[in-house]
């Protein structure tokens, strides 16, 4: 751990199933401390960003991948999770925290590991399929929040360098069967957890 990482609370539940060997090199290496945010309209459907392909994912991935998530980033130095939500949510999807209403902490964080080839792209340095370092994925501080004001609000292009280039109102298990596999646990986590938030 280093000085600019926040402190974790590694006792908590972790609901993320191991990908890799005790021998593996990943072993060796850290979760990056972020969060997530699920975002919901007055009528109880969540916000599906469609990320933009950028270096993160291989020339490989198939064209078909589902690329949809929610709204997520690292936690800076010095900065509460919650903070931390309300800052990325606004630097991806243009709402500003004056426009939400926040409705649930989850009281755990929630694990996923990058599959093996982000790892050694990790290993090779340059960020890529770490983020910013070398990280064997993500350790996650997850926020339910209502829209409160007109859809108009979400604005992806925002910021410089857009995280989404397209977006739609979903249901929780819409958003689990469209999220990237290996982060699909910590969804079909969040749409069991958060199912109530939808009537």
């Amino acid at each position: 751990m280093t000085e600019n990482t926040p402190a974790i609370n590694y006792d908590a539940p972790d609901y993320a199933p191991p990908n890799y060997g005790s021998d593996h090199p990943a072993q060796k290496l850290a979760w990056r401390a972020c969060v997530g945010i699920v975002l919901l309209n007055k009528h109880g459907q969540v916000f599906s960003g469609h990320r933009c392909k950028g270096d993160f994912f291989p020339p490989s991935l198939d064209k078909n991948a589902p690329l949809w998530q929610y709204p997520q980033g690292g936690i800076d130095a010095g900065e509460t999770p919650c903070a931390a939500a309300l800052r990325e949510l606004e630097e991806e999807t243009g709402v500003k925290a004056k426009d939400t209403a926040l409705i649930y902490e989850l009281p755990y964080w929630l694990t996923y590991d990058f599959p093996a080839h982000l790892i050694a792209a990790s290993f090779r340095g340059g960020g890529k399929g770490g983020g910013k370092g070398n990280y064997r994925g993500q350790r996650q501080k997850w926020f339910a929040m209502r829209l409160t004001a007109p859809d108009s609000a979400i604005v992806l292009d925002a910021y410089k360098k857009p995280e989404f280039d397209d977006w739609q109102w979903r249901t929780l298990n819409e958003c689990a069967d469209l999220v990237i596999p290996f982060k699909r646990h910590i969804y079909t986590h969040l749409a069991q957890r958060l199912a109530y938030l939808e009537v």
